[in-house]
């Protein structure tokens, strides 16, 4: 289970002093991708960094923070709550398009538009999951 670091202000979902931010197991894996016009450029179109710990059944942690799909930053808390919520196995490409749906703002504007940064955001998440549908998960040891 995640420890917990407690601190003053107002902790995701609203609840004031409550937990700042969740400490990952040591097995957990990061995922960081960024996706723009140039490898250098700082603006970008799409941006996901995503912390995942456990297995399909029995995660311990699913985070998923989105950049460049909203006004601000988010963090994706029906698609963490489509997979955590999955009895066995990971949610179909459906059902994880569907809960990310619900999460992403995406508007059209000079670089992109709405539909391009909600498929672009399903790729990158097709792509942290990749290992979990592939090759089984991940050790702590690897």
């Amino acid at each position: 289970m995640p420890r917990r670091i407690q601190g003053h202000g107002t902790a995701p979902g609203g609840d004031p002093g409550g937990d700042l931010c969740a400490v990952p197991p040591p097995q957990a894996r990061h995922y960081f991708r960024k996706v723009g016009t140039r490898r250098a450029q700082a603006i970008s179109k799409v941006g996901l960094a995503a912390l995942l710990a456990g297995a399909p059944g029995a995660w311990q942690c699913v985070r998923f923070g989105f950049a460049s799909v909203a006004a601000t930053p988010i963090l994706a808390r029906a698609l963490a709550a489509a997979i955590t919520g999955a009895a066995c196995g990971l949610p179909d490409d459906e059902s994880l398009a569907e809960a990310l749906g619900r999460d992403l703002a995406a508007r059209d504007d000079t670089r992109s538009t709405a539909e391009y940064r909600r498929r672009v955001a399903m790729n990158l998440v097709r792509e942290a999951l990749a290992p979990w549908r592939h090759q089984g998960g991940f050790n702590a040891s690897d």
